[in-house]
């Protein structure tokens, strides 16, 4: 996914317009490398790229991490809290928390613009 001029607005219209309505797993790893991408560990003095990159990764889990070939996707995340401060074991209690509270829908902030307020039950958007 290579563009010759990087133009955010419309890779982020491509992902808006096709993320919630493709449940895919190479098309939302794909959305995760992008916000890799675009907001860095490096420098990130005050954290707020980890704090995005974390809410994508739990929209992104929620959303296709039950897919059997998820594997790798799993293992980033792990490598990702890793990386970061704090431990594992409090990470993954907290992502635990939030799952068992979410009822199956997206955390906002993580969803492209355009497609917030809508909501993934299984494989089915519903809105």
């Amino acid at each position: 996914m290579e563009y010759p001029l990087f133009d955010r607005t419309t890779i982020d219209t491509l992902f808006s317009n096709s993320l919630l309505h493709v449940p895919n797993l190479q098309l939302w790893t794909r959305y995760l490398e992008y916000l890799r991408r675009v907001f860095p560990l490096l420098p990130d003095p005050q954290g707020q790229n980890r704090t995005i990159l974390t809410q994508a990764f739990d929209t992104v889990l929620d959303t296709v991490g039950g897919d059997p070939d998820s594997g790798a996707l799993w293992k980033d995340y792990i490598d990702f809290v890793k990386s970061g401060p704090g431990s594992l074991d409090a990470a993954v209690n907290q992502r635990g928390e939030l799952a068992g509270s979410s009822e199956g829908g997206l955390a906002e902030e993580s969803v492209p613009e355009g497609c917030q307020g809508a909501k993934l039950r299984g494989r089915e958007v519903v809105e």
